[in-house]
């Protein structure tokens, strides 16, 4: 997928998530985040998110909303649970932070609890199609 366009998809659909969530219609949020209503809705419509081009402040403004740093907004396939809570934010902030060595042992500890949750989701598959 071409990246601008997984950028501003990911954007529109995680504004999308913390709309429904807070319950705010383009209008609640364009007026709360001072945001222009028709640059909202261009940045929600995602049948065409290569025409989405939004400024820096634009972005900034509705994360700040929302209690997130801007990058957050714009990382594909977040759940809502990364949204609502600062967890993505202090893990970044703590590996920035840790030596070589630390981040190393960060790494292969995510990646054992991803393989363990493979294992997981076999095992449930298996029992659920038995």
């Amino acid at each position: 997928m071409n990246g601008s366009r997984e950028i501003a998809l990911a954007l529109g659909k995680n504004l999308q998530q913390l709309m429904d969530h807070h319950q705010l219609s383009q209008a609640q949020l364009s007026k709360k985040a001072g945001v222009g209503q028709s640059t909202l809705s261009n940045l929600l419509d995602l049948t065409s998110p290569l025409e989405i081009n939004p400024r820096a402040s634009t972005i900034s403004q509705l994360a700040a909303y929302f209690g997130l740093p801007a990058w957050q907004l714009l990382i594909p396939e977040q759940p809502l649970e990364l949204l609502l809570n600062d967890g993505l934010a202090k893990l970044l902030e703590g590996y920035k932070d840790l030596p070589s060595r630390g981040r190393q042992q960060l790494v292969t500890t995510l990646d054992a609890e991803q393989r363990y949750a493979a294992m997981e989701r076999q095992a449930t598959g298996r029992k659920a199609s038995a």
